[in-house]
């Protein structure tokens, strides 16, 4: 029988169960007991999501969506019809709900359908009309819940270490000889621009990649094992650690790559870095690739966590950090900020970027800095409208000088904000933070509201 768990809807003036029996008093905070938690989280132009761990085993085994069904993204529902509240997704996922993705109206979840605390199984719905769901067909809205696999198989031959949805195409990495790490890729969707890697683009007549193709290298090798990859507008890339060396290499393909030469479309992945021009600039811990923008983070004096974030790509929006906006910046080392803090996590969408660090050195997230547009309150400083932001920026709620926790996931909708908060530091993800644009309904708070321009908490298991 499936088990329901106490969370909040908490819509900037007090807290309303999402469960009609349970009610709570929204000026009474002390904590009694934590439920549940909140062990992933999503948003994107339209929509978001979290996934529940009901029973506090530490894997996840309910979904909730909201937000615009414009294109099926939340699956079961009429189409073109807003959620303003967290909605259950009924569903018989047969394992437990590792990671959840959205992107411009298509939705993705990992399952671990065997209990061994590793993802094997992948469902998508929604959008379809570049072939980005990976089920042979394009050209298609509202595809419902769909289990994906290579054509002509029913499995991945491995674990699915990672899931990335990029803008009308997919990706996962798998590690097929299970030892934990990622050593395979697969990707399909649009391919005008050759961001899938398979060798073709708009000039050698590309068509849409309609079921999961493993992608590698020219040379057919990565010579090591993946660490990240991202998957932007029309530019992707890869971290890979390579297994002589043990040094890592950046590896992008697709629209506009960097190189000794300049910009230009790479059909298959090609290393940028290091290469024979630029010196070793140390570890790569993340990287974000969106609309018109990358970013890495680099561990520059080998300690294992990030110092240094290169950001190049297009700066309108002055979303790059660099203090300026319009102009473009070419190469990573052109722009490189640097913060007196270890750097733990970045996220770019092509308007905004968002930076995570650890200031007090214990190995978690605890600050937020926020650069570029702030056209729907996207920033969080109180503000609307009032100019972008080109320099990053601290943000915390309204009131504190800090978050009162440790934070575990920041998601970057188009012009809204997610945060995932543990504020009893047992490690377990317990409030939801959003701000920004809630046009579709994508904050969860209700209609009432066009946008929040300061982080509030609209979930949580906490109180």
């Amino acid at each position: 029988m499936k088990k329901y768990y106490m969370l909040f809807l908490i819509p900037l003036l007090g807290i309303v169960s999402l469960n009609s029996g349970i009610k709570i008093n929204s000026q009474n905070k002390n904590i009694e007991s934590e439920e549940a938690s909140i062990t992933d989280i999503a948003t994107s132009e339209y929509s978001s999501g979290m996934i529940i761990d009901s029973d506090l085993n530490g894997f996840g085994d309910t979904l909730y969506m909201w937000g615009d069904n414009l294109l099926g993204q939340i699956p079961n529902q009429e189409e073109n019809t807003i959620i303003y509240e967290p909605l259950l997704i009924d569903y018989d996922w047969d394992g437990n709900l590792i990671d959840l993705e959205l992107n411009y109206g298509t939705s993705a979840i990992t399952i671990d359908s065997d209990y061994d605390g590793y993802a094997d199984t992948l469902y998508m719905w929604g959008n379809n009309d570049y072939g980005q769901i990976g089920n042979g067909e394009s050209s298609t809205y509202k595809v419902p819940i769909t289990k994906i696999t290579p054509e002509g198989e029913d499995n991945w031959s491995g674990n699915i270490i990672d899931l990335q949805l990029g803008q009308n195409y997919s990706g996962v990495s798998i590690d097929t000889d299970l030892d934990n790490v990622a050593d395979t890729l697969y990707m399909w969707g649009n391919n005008i621009f050759g961001q899938i890697g398979n060798g073709q683009n708009i000039e050698t007549g590309a068509t849409d990649v309609l079921y999961p193709i493993i992608i590698t290298p020219e040379n057919g090798r990565w010579n090591g094992t993946i660490e990240k990859f991202d998957l932007g507008y029309d530019t992707s890339g890869i971290i890979i650690n390579n297994s002589r060396t043990g040094e890592d290499q950046l590896y992008m393909w697709g629209m506009s790559i960097f190189s000794t030469y300049g910009h230009y479309p790479a059909p298959y992945p090609v290393e940028v870095f290091p290469n024979s021009y630029k010196e070793y600039w140390g570890n790569l811990i993340d990287i974000s690739f969106d609309n018109k923008n990358n970013g890495v983070i680099n561990d520059s004096n080998n300690d294992g966590y990030g110092d240094e974030v290169y950001l190049w790509g297009e700066n309108n929006d002055g979303e790059l950090g660099s203090g300026g906006e319009s102009e473009r910046i070419n190469f990573p080392t052109d722009n490189i900020l640097t913060i007196e803090e270890n750097i733990m996590n970045l996220e770019v969408n092509g308007k905004n970027s968002i930076i995570t660090t650890d200031n007090n050195y214990d190995g978690l997230g605890d600050t937020i800095y926020l650069s570029g547009a702030n056209d729907h309150g996207q920033i969080g400083n109180g503000s609307y409208n009032e100019g972008n932001i080109l320099n990053p920026i601290k943000i915390t709620p309204e009131g504190q000088d800090n978050w009162n926790g440790n934070i575990l996931k920041t998601a970057l909708g188009s012009n809204d904000i997610m945060l995932l908060l543990d504020q009893d530091n047992d490690g377990l993800g317990d409030t939801i933070y959003m701000w920004g644009s809630n046009e579709s309904g994508q904050l969860g708070i209700g209609k009432s509201y066009e946008y929040s321009a300061t982080p509030k908490i609209v979930f949580s298991t906490y109180y």
